[in-house]
């Protein structure tokens, strides 16, 4: 047995086999697939000493009809051996056992999933693109409509007939990096995201997207209008140069910008904070 942080003591799941069955032949495991308990998150100290203590050893997991009886903490529910033999299927895995190998890959899955979109916002996105007769802006929405198919929709586990549909948490942040952080928004915040609610979703994202983007270009107009300003005013200089001249002009812009650099920072700096704000229990 092993110890949660808060000292209640927990049982690992997999069947690892006594030291009279270790000299059993045994399917070397290519890929295992282990699902985690829902009710509490489980560290990564815990999952790797879970492959540590069962490393070059033979493991063997029981036939399963659904994910939902799973009452451990760290179940295998899948194997797939590196060299598959022609009787084995997904209806027979469970009669085989399995060596855990340096080369074999732990595949851990949760019932519960947080994840941040921060969607690129920047003036490059409303470039034209005249292969496609598309503004750039519309191919972000369709590519995150792709992605957030894909994520939602449920499948088999691999090896097996288990179908496995997670719980998905999302949250969606618009980033413009070019101006300061009170122009950054939060389009969804914690939304479980389902295939029933999946076109609800996309539909309140569009809507959001296409204010959002009205404003943007409000506040870049205006930007640009104070910078033409600010060079007429400079063409008046007589004394310096023009570039020296530029820094006589007003500094304080109704929108302010910030420089390209700081953008990247500022995007994982809010997608941080906001995977701090979903549920505890879950995986980033």
């Amino acid at each position: 047995k092993q110890r949660r942080a808060d000292g209640v003591p927990v049982e690992m799941t997999t069947v690892m086999l006594s030291t009279q069955e270790q000299g059993v032949e045994a399917l070397e495991a290519e890929h295992v697939y282990i699902l985690m308990k829902k009710e509490y998150r489980i560290s990564r100290n815990v999952r790797a000493e879970w492959y540590l203590r069962r490393i070059n050893s033979i493991i063997s997991f029981p036939r399963r009809e659904t994910l939902r009886d799973n009452e451990e903490e760290l179940e295998v529910v899948s194997v797939i051996p590196v060299d598959i033999p022609a009787e084995w299927d997904y209806d027979t895995s469970h009669l085989y056992k399995y060596r855990i190998t340096q080369r074999t890959t732990l595949h851990f899955l949760s019932r519960k999933y947080r994840q941040v979109f921060c969607l690129d916002l920047s003036p490059s996105t409303s470039v034209v693109d005249v292969t496609k007769a598309s503004v750039v802006l519309e191919e972000v929405f369709s590519t995150l409509r792709q992605c957030l198919k894909g994520i939602v929709r449920p499948f088999y586990v691999p090896g097996s007939q288990l179908l496995f549909q997670p719980e998905v948490y999302l949250t969606i942040i618009a980033h413009t990096p070019f101006f300061k952080s009170q122009s950054q928004q939060v389009l969804v915040q914690g939304w479980l995201l389902m295939v029933h609610n999946l076109d609800e979703f996309l539909d309140s994202i569009q809507v959001k997207l296409t204010k959002l983007e009205a404003q943007l270009a409000e506040a870049t107009a205006q930007t640009y209008g104070q910078m033409d300003i600010t060079r007429e005013k400079c063409d008046f200089a007589q004394e310096k140069t023009r570039e020296e001249a530029i820094l006589l002009g007003p500094t304080t812009l109704t929108n302010p910008m910030v420089s390209p650099d700081i953008g990247f920072v500022d995007m994982l700096r809010y997608g941080i904070v906001a995977l701090q704000l979903l549920p505890e229990n879950s995986s980033a």
